[in-house]
């Protein structure tokens, strides 16, 4: 599982460089076919500042976001993460994110991978893996009783889109209490990116400093 996870991240090195910036694609393009955690609750877990003028000189704005979606004890809750601003614009990235250690992601039995549904945004990139990144958790996520997700999709041509990366299923504990809230966390781990061809990197920094952290809540 790992190994097919190392494979995909060194895939992005054979993605070419062809120009600088980001321009914004009319058309779809034709494919070839020191990590910073915080406790749950808090809402700057991961967040990677830059400064003002860089934000000024990023044309493409991607905004990752994870939704915020509400569910009764003992129930399973379907949680999206969704994708803006970079329509046709981008082509790689591994990204990572939190969830209290008392929830539980829905497994695939065959593969032991994240069972997940893939949307829109990532149709046609060549592959897309989710893998539930606990064995090895680091002490922030340990210290705090989270887990992590790890997803991470590509192409060799900038084919990303917007709208529904994908969908991920949760359990609530079955004790759960009325009112209690699960925060889900974007956090950056060193060898995160979401990237273009041009391996735009002010792009990705944006997408690092705006995304938007979701929640499941107890009925």
């Amino acid at each position: 599982m790992k190994k097919r996870v190392a494979l995909i991240l060194m895939a992005v090195n054979m993605i070419a460089g062809a120009a600088t910036g980001c321009t914004k694609n009319d058309k779809k393009p034709v494919s070839d076919s020191n990590p910073t955690i915080s406790a749950a609750g808090s809402d700057t877990a991961g967040d990677v500042s830059f400064a003002s003028s860089d934000v000024q000189e990023v044309e493409c704005k991607p905004v990752l976001e994870i939704g915020n979606v509400t569910g009764k004890a003992g129930e399973k809750v379907a949680v999206d993460v969704t994708l803006s601003g970079a329509k046709w614009n981008w082509s790689f990235c591994g990204i990572h994110f939190s969830y209290p250690d008392v929830l539980k992601p829905t497994i695939d039995a065959d593969t032991g991978n994240i069972d997940c549904v893939e949307g829109e945004a990532v149709a046609d990139m060549s592959d897309f893996l989710a893998v539930n990144w606990f064995e090895d958790r680091i002490p922030e996520l340990a210290d705090n009783n989270l887990n992590s997700i790890f997803f991470c999709t590509m192409a060799t041509d900038d084919v990303g889109n917007d709208g529904l990366v994908a969908t991920f299923e949760f359990e609530i504990p079955a004790d759960a209490q009325s009112g209690t809230v699960y925060d889900l966390e974007f956090f950056f781990r060193e060898g995160d990116m979401f990237i273009n061809r041009e391996q735009d990197t002010a792009m990705q920094e944006y997408a690092f400093a705006n995304w938007k952290h979701g929640s499941i809540t107890v009925e």
